[in-house]
């Protein structure tokens, strides 16, 4: 099993929901959030920590700044109903942060005014991932 877990490298282009990282001489697409767009610079070198999905046609890199944002990411789909799409989402339109908190707090009112995520999901993860809020809320990144 081999899996991209972290990426270092170039910003060769940014579109609305994904880069182009250079390394090596090798362009990667990642996935990325709108939050995480605009602190992302063409030019720029940055770091990525990186879930990969693979499924029977593609092989998909999703990029995270922190690798507290890649734990929540891997959480969230985790959950019955919670595909890869609709976690960026989340992530588009919240920080980590903010996602952690909701779901630890059971707010399903501020998880179901994301675009996607209805009663039924944000009850789904509310129940399924609050008690595992604590560590990604936690002032040390871990």
């Amino acid at each position: 099993k081999i899996m991209i877990a972290y990426l270092r490298g170039l910003i060769l282009r940014a579109e609305s929901d994904r880069v182009i990282v250079r390394l090596g001489g090798i362009g990667y697409e990642v996935f990325v959030s709108a939050l995480t767009l605009p602190q992302l610079g063409h030019g720029n070198e940055h770091n990525f920590w990186i879930y990969t999905a693979v499924s029977e046609n593609a092989i998909d890199l999703y990029g995270f700044l922190t690798y507290r944002d890649k734990q929540l990411f891997e959480l969230l789909i985790s959950v019955q109903g919670m595909g890869l799409k609709s976690a960026m989402r989340m992530f588009s339109a919240m920080e980590g942060r903010s996602i952690a908190q909701a779901i630890s707090d059971g707010d399903v009112v501020s998880l179901t005014t994301i675009q996607g995520i209805g009663d039924k999901t944000a009850k789904n993860l509310i129940r399924e991932l609050a008690n595992r809020m604590e560590p990604l809320l936690s002032e040390v990144e871990g």
